[in-house]
C-alpha cells in the first residue's frame, strides 16, 4: 500500500484530504507542525509528500528547501497544497446553493437571515433506497449559529425531502432564539 504523508494543521483540510485518500486505498500519515514533517518523513519513508504552505513552527517552503538539501530526503516527491482561500470558496458556494431562485435548497431564501448549506443523497448500495440530506448553519455572518444536518433515509431526492425540515427548524431557531 502506497504511504502519503499529509503536513497540514486545518482539521477541516485534513478531514478532506485523509477521506479521499483512504478511500483510494492509501495509507495516510498526517502531521501538523512544521518542524515535524522531516522527522516523520525519515521514519515514515512516504511515497509522497502533500505540504501545506502555512504550517507553525516552519513553513512549507522552509521544508521543501531543507527535503531538497538533505541526502535521505532529496528524491522525495512532493505536492505544494495551499488552503489560504478555500474555506472561504467553500462558504461562498454553499450560501449560494441556499440564495438561488432555483435549485433544491430555494426555499431556505425565504427565511429571514442567510444561510449557507449543501443537499444531496446517498445510497449504501444498489439494494437500498437513497437517503436524503441537507446539511448547512445560519445566519451568515452572526456569532451565535445553528448548525444542522438532517438525514430522511429511504427518500427520493435530497432537496426536495430534506429541506423543508431544515426550513422549519431555521425558523423555529430564528423565531426563539435568545438575542443575549
Amino acid at each position: 500500500m502506497k504511504k502519503i504523508l499529509l503536513a497540514e494543521d486545518d482539521p477541516f483540510i485534513i478531514d478532506i484530504y485523509t477521506t479521499k485518500l483512504k478511500q483510494a486505498n492509501l495509507e495516510v500519515e498526517v502531521v501538523n507542525e512544521g518542524d515535524e514533517v522531516l522527522e516523520k518523513a525519515r521514519k515514515q519513508k512516504p511515497d509522497l509528500l502533500l505540504l501545506d504552505i502555512v504550517l507553525p513552527t516552519m513553513n512549507g517552503w522552509e521544508i521543501l528547501r531543507a527535503i531538497r538539501e538533505s541526502e535521505d530526503l532529496k528524491d522525495l516527491p512532493v505536492v505544494i497544497l495551499s488552503n489560504l482561500y478555500q474555506k472561504d470558496e467553500v462558504e461562498k458556494g454553499m450560501i449560494e446553493t441556499t440564495q438561488k431562485e432555483y435549485g433544491t435548497a430555494k426555499l431556505l431564501k425565504n427565511l429571514p437571515f442567510v444561510v449557507a448549506g449543501k443537499t444531496g443523497s446517498a445510497q449504501v448500495s444498489m439494494k437500498q433506497k437513497t437517503n436524503a440530506f441537507f446539511t448547512g448553519y445560519g445566519p451568515v455572518g452572526e456569532e451565535k449559529k445553528i448548525v444542522i444536518l438532517v438525514l430522511i433515509e429511504d427518500a427520493r431526492e435530497g432537496g426536495s425531502n430534506s429541506v423543508p425540515v431544515a426550513y422549519d427548524v431555521f425558523r423555529w431557531y430564528y423565531e426563539n432564539r435568545i438575542s443575549k
